[in-house]
């Protein structure tokens, strides 16, 4: 990677680091962007490393968290950190595989230069939460059944608001991604709005 012109000096410290926070990410990123039909392409336990390491770079790309990779996306890694949340994956599979603690290492100040390190304060997501249940109105929520980041979804309010889950789909979700019915609706609703 070095010769390549990737540093790791200025965000995660060390390429052992980067390493590490590319295998965490690799299952998280892959139920993000793929599909169940994928899992097929997740390599057995009995593939070459050079078959698993051709999976996690399709899937995560090894060049991610170098400092070219990861600094482009700094002010939404300081917004995770500060305000947004950041998801807790359990890595139980890979206990005594680590060298870096994943409930602290995998965590969005770990993706932002020291300085820029801070804690997180959780009322204007929860403000955000209130306002979206409570007194909202023209909200539609599209959600991949399959995205792990629906996990905690926003719940629409009364006021000309809808929340939708596309089956099978992930992060990519759309109005079109819906059963006929539903997306029929939210075509509809998004056409009266405009």
């Amino acid at each position: 990677m070095k010769s390549q012109g990737f540093t790791f000096d200025q965000v995660l410290g060390n390429v052992d680091k980067a390493f590490e926070m590319t295998v965490l990410d690799t299952e998280w990123a892959f139920w993000q962007y793929s599909t169940a039909a994928d899992c097929v392409n997740v390599p057995a336990r009995t593939a070459s490393n050079q078959a698993i390491y051709d999976f996690v770079n399709r899937i995560d790309d090894w060049s991610f968290y170098t400092d070219q990779g990861v600094l482009p996306y700094a002010p939404y890694y300081y917004q995770a950190a500060t305000q947004l949340g950041w998801p807790t994956p359990r890595f139980d599979h890979l206990r005594g595989l680590t060298h870096y603690p994943p409930r602290t290492f995998y965590a969005a100040n770990s993706n932002l230069p020291p300085s820029l390190r801070s804690r997180h304060d959780p009322w204007p997501m929860l403000d955000v939460d209130f306002w979206v249940r409570t007194q909202s109105s023209q909200m539609l929520f599209v959600y991949g059944a399959n995205d792990p980041w629906g996990a905690e979804p926003f719940f629409p309010s009364r006021h000309d608001s809808y929340k939708y889950v596309a089956p099978g789909a992930n992060h990519g979700a759309s109005i079109s991604a819906l059963v006929p019915a539903e997306r029929d609706a939210a075509t509809s609703t998004v056409q009266r709005w405009a």
